[in-house]
């Protein structure tokens, strides 16, 4: 792997230096998992929410609100696989 910088700043006042970085012949692309929305529980996802938020507390924070949501949701929503995906630019430049 090589990097270097570009001798310009990117736009006017700006402190950083673009980079760009050279990986050889393979290089490496990474894909997130998602939440797979289509085969959520949805049902399960209204009634927990509805049980954990609704309690009348008007004190709970922002913060556990989005965790007891986020929470919630791993349980009742699938999510797909994080994977990588290996490419070799020599047989990208044959096609």
């Amino acid at each position: 792997m090589q990097w270097s910088t570009f001798d310009d700043m990117c736009g006017s006042g700006s402190e950083h230096y673009p980079i760009t970085i050279h990986f050889g012949d393979r290089y490496a692309s990474h894909a997130n998992a998602s939440w797979k929305l289509r085969k959520a529980d949805w049902v399960s996802f209204a009634d927990r929410a509805s049980e954990q938020l609704s309690s009348g507390n008007p004190n709970i924070s922002i913060d556990e609100f989005i965790e007891t949501l986020i929470s919630i949701a791993f349980d009742t929503i699938l999510k797909s696989k994080h994977s990588v995906h290996k490419h070799d630019k020599r047989a990208e430049r044959q096609t």
